[in-house]
């Protein structure tokens, strides 16, 4: 990529009360900076070391509207993600726990044209790659100050946040690296954090295109995975941030279990129907607590409908095996059929 040449001057640069205004309103609508949003964000950046859709949108709400926010990691622009704003070698040189630097260039070259402002920090100082946070817009010449003010506590903010969950991140890393198929995901959003390779192969997608999928498809591709394989989940809290670590893992042959009169095909769609009710469940609990009325219905509609199906996959595949018995009794017969879940 070609990039024009750029002329740069060290200097702070202040912004009027209304950006600053602007900036505290759009924290605000997010609740407190340190909250487990960015955390999440933090916490997904250091799993796959790259923003997804809805990291994307949250980036882009931490700036007023005349900014444009980016991040580098490992030496490249991770957002945006479409182009390049300015050339690298104009921040290369941030570093500091607590410090930020904020530059003049010129995207013209030679001093011509509207100068613009890059203001950058590192928010993991101290790690051999810095993960490098700022926004660049144009420059606007005023006796405020209160925009580098504004810029230094989100950055105060993030780097907090990113050190909450960097114990979680070692944690979970460990755990992404074994062979058995592993999902994270956020029970915040509900949203896929990261997976591993073989959680991946089993949904027949790359991990890139995986994360950015709605719950609900990705939910479908989980019940339909290979038969013999034990779905469990583990809830982990660390501070403001909650995860489900999701495992499919594979059933040895001496433990599965064994039923003469049940048909094999039974047992495989009874085990996925399962594992798509007992995933709904745990995302509903998370809704109830922290979303609207509106997803929490959706989710007990869910729950139900998959449960219907799965009784009624049940008291069909019984009744044709007991016509195919020779059982007279029915001795696999269900008792008592009714509906598992209703919605309230």
């Amino acid at each position: 990529m070609t990039t024009p040449k750029v002329q740069i001057e060290a200097g702070r640069s202040p912004d009027t009360e209304q950006s600053a205004l602007m900036i505290e309103t759009k924290q605000n609508r997010l609740g407190d900076p340190n909250s487990a949003k960015l955390a999440g964000l933090m916490l997904g950046l250091q799993l796959r070391e790259c923003p997804n859709r809805q990291d994307r949108i949250l980036l882009d709400e931490l700036a007023p509207p005349d900014r444009c926010v980016f991040l580098v990691h490992h030496g490249r622009f991770v957002h945006p993600d479409e182009f390049d704003p300015f050339p690298l070698e104009h921040i290369s040189g941030c570093s500091g726990d607590q410090a930020f630097f904020s530059h003049r260039f010129w995207p013209e070259g030679e001093r011509k044209g509207h100068a613009c402002t890059i203001q950058t920090a590192v928010l993991n100082p101290g790690e051999p790659n810095s993960l490098m946070f700022g926004w660049f817009g144009p420059e606007k010449i005023t006796l405020d100050g209160g925009w580098d003010h504004r810029f230094s506590l989100l950055v105060t903010d993030l780097q907090s946040a990113y050190t909450e969950s960097a114990a979680l991140a070692r944690r979970l890393q460990a755990q992404l690296k074994t062979e058995v198929p592993t999902l994270i995901i956020d029970r915040l959003t509900g949203q896929l954090l990261w997976l591993n390779k073989p959680a991946a192969e089993i949904c027949g997608q790359n991990r890139a295109a995986l994360v950015d999928l709605p719950f609900e498809q990705l939910r479908t591709m989980l019940a339909e995975s290979p038969p013999h394989r034990s779905l469990t989940m583990k809830q982990v809290r660390l501070g403001n941030i909650e995860v489900t670590i999701v495992t499919l893992s594979e059933v040895e042959a001496s433990a599965r279990p064994t039923a003469p009169f049940v048909p094999d095909s039974l047992l495989q769609l009874s085990e996925q129907k399962l594992a798509g009710i007992i995933m709904a469940a745990e995302l509903l609990k998370s809704s109830l607590s922290v979303h609207g009325d509106s997803e929490s219905v959706e989710l007990s509609d869910i729950i139900a409908g998959e449960a219907r199906e799965l009784d009624d996959l049940i008291g069909e595949q019984m009744l044709q095996f007991d016509d195919t018995t020779d059982n007279p009794t029915g001795t696999v017969a269900r008792s008592n059929p009714q509906k598992t879940l209703e919605t309230q």
